[in-house]
């Protein structure tokens, strides 16, 4: 069985809402929740760790929506769409057939009927558009009260929290008519307080109106659905869960993508590092054989030795990068004033006293406060970081800052739609997919012209005489600082401090090149990285690919 939730959660722009909503939602172990009023602008997905939410919203901050998945069903996913900031749709491949889930915000019952129409026409749209063979499902806040009336059985079922349907109401019941579904949030038998899904901010209106509708032919693999009060994140919506009776298909994700791992050439600068680095490139070089120029493989044989030599010495002076984690500024202060307020909230739910209802909302102040309170030091912390930075004149330190400060957050996506346009989340064929992309754009086939077939070229060249020691030096001094290593990961800090040893070796390098016009085969590939433009981050052609070469390729070019 699954568990398919729905949730208004009213924003998770607040300070700290997206934390409380991840830790909700990670204690009633959902597989999937469409969240409504997420208030993010742009589409996007945010991994946090044992979930991913994958929002869109508009650019002014209002509605938006949002799948929140599980990880470990990531592989299921087999398309994920939002066609505005009300309307979203999930496919997941179940055990013997897709499911479709439609993630619904319908607008209020005062809204023109106009804005009304336009939402339902293309909620039908999204479902017309499906194979018949899919199961499909509708949920979200429907902002609508379904009554128990005997003329739209059996669309309805006799479980319904109100005993008469309001407009809205009635345009989702004829809605579920007219595709065909059933609206299973009224059919099961629950308490009242497991059937409501709104409340007032007084306490004295409850309301059900966030539903879940089901195709007819499947309706049976709904198996329950009701609301659940103790899941807080400062909505007053609360909780609802439908238990499905299916399977999905997924696969564990074994093949993780290789970590690369960089050289720390920060640890330069710390005590006499350099000067050990370059003694050890000194001591290793001593130990190697002289490669013979005039031998076949001497391009190879000298380039190995030097990159191994580079490498190694880092290795034993310097060290490698190790990833920090983000310190979070939502502290286990934040989380423990948060469970105060979820108390407080539930006892209020169970009996709504004045008192209850002051201390609620006087927790829930504390809880706001203190929340808001840890975003500004933090950001306050950030500020203070560039402002130190400028006064020690540390210009690098300063500009990252400030261009960080100046994007925000930057979600990432972890996964890509092919050429078909099905979605890929596994790490092969993710890397898979990259490779069919960048070998259908770069490796572009031209028809033969038989006039410059048969010009004739003259290859006549100069005589230049071999580069000198003084200009491999002076090639190695024309590196620049913090550029991104080729696929031999050597960054220009490690050959500038490498010492007249390695300007040697490295020289002696450029000289065989030169003298048998053949370079090293490592030197022939390259690292592509792609770099995001604008659109959907999960479109390849939104992507402009830069080539990363050697940078000992550098110093031949220079010299």
């Amino acid at each position: 069985d699954i568990r398919v939730g729905t949730w208004n959660v009213r924003s998770l722009y607040r300070p700290g809402a997206f934390q409380m909503m991840i830790r909700e939602v990670g204690r009633y172990g959902t597989e999937i929740v469409a969240l409504q009023e997420t208030r993010w602008d742009g589409n996007g997905a945010v991994n946090s760790g044992a979930y991913t939410l994958h929002y869109g919203g508009s650019e002014t901050h209002s509605f938006g929506v949002g799948f929140l998945i599980n990880n470990k069903i990531s592989s299921a996913i087999r398309n994920i769409r939002f066609v505005n900031e009300r309307l979203g749709l999930l496919v997941v491949q179940g055990r013997w057939y897709k499911i479709a889930i439609i993630n619904a915000h319908a607008p209020t019952e005062d809204k023109e009927d106009e804005i009304k129409d336009g939402f339902y026409d293309e909620l039908e749209h999204i479902i017309d558009q499906l194979p018949s063979d899919y199961m499909k499902i509708v949920l979200g806040d429907f902002n609508a009260k379904i009554g128990k009336e005997e003329i739209f059985k059996p669309t309805i079922g006799l479980e319904s929290l109100h005993d008469g349907s309001n407009e809205n109401g009635n345009r989702v019941i004829n809605f579920a008519t007219g595709r065909n579904m059933i609206i299973k949030s009224t059919c099961f038998k629950h308490k009242n307080i497991h059937k409501q899904t709104w409340i007032s901010s007084d306490g004295n209106t409850i309301n059900q109106i966030d539903h879940v509708l089901v195709d007819r032919r499947r309706h049976t693999n709904i198996l329950d659905v009701r609301s659940y009060r103790g899941a807080d994140c400062d909505s007053d919506h609360f909780l609802v869960i439908a238990k499905i009776r299916e399977r999905l298909s997924t696969r564990k994700n074994k093949e993780q993508a290789a970590g690369i791992k960089r050289i720390n050439v920060r640890n330069l600068a710390e005590e006499d590092n350099g000067v050990k680095y370059a003694v050890e490139i000194v001591n290793r070089f001593e130990a190697l054989e002289e490669v013979d120029e005039t031998e076949d493989n001497a391009v190879n044989k000298q380039w190995e030795n030097v990159r191994d030599v580079v490498i190694k010495s880092a290795e034993s002076t310097i060290g490698y990068c190790r990833r920090s984690k983000n310190k979070s500024w939502f502290d286990s202060e934040c989380e423990n004033m948060i469970k105060e307020r979820t108390k407080a909230r539930l006892r209020w739910l169970s009996d709504k006293s004045d008192t209850n209802k002051e201390v609620y909302n006087k927790s829930s102040k504390s809880a706001r406060d203190l929340v808001r309170s840890k975003k500004r030091h933090y950001l306050k912390r950030k500020v203070e970081e560039i402002d130190e930075n400028c006064r020690n004149k540390n210009v690098r330190g300063m500009y990252i800052g400030i261009n960080n400060w100046r994007k925000g957050f930057q979600p990432k996506t972890e996964m890509l739609r092919d050429e078909n346009g099905n979605l890929i989340t596994n790490t092969a064929g993710i890397l898979d997919t990259w490779k069919n992309y960048f070998d259908q754009l770069l490796n572009v086939q031209f028809e033969n012209d038989p006039a410059v077939e048969n010009l004739e070229v003259y290859t006549a060249e100069p005589l230049i005489d071999e580069p000198t020691v003084l200009e491999t030096k002076n090639a190695i001094k024309r590196l620049k600082n913090y550029k991104a290593p080729g696929i031999d990961l050597i960054p220009a800090e490690l050959l500038k401090l490498g010492g007249n040893k390695l300007t040697n070796e490295i020289h002696k390098l450029v000289k065989i090149i030169w003298n048998k016009e053949e370079l090293p085969e490592q030197w022939t590939e390259s690292l592509i990285v792609p770099i995001f433009k604008k659109g959907d981050k999960m479109d390849c052609n939104n992507y402009r690919g830069i080539s990363l070469l050697s940078t000992c390729y550098k110093v031949l070019l220079y010299s």
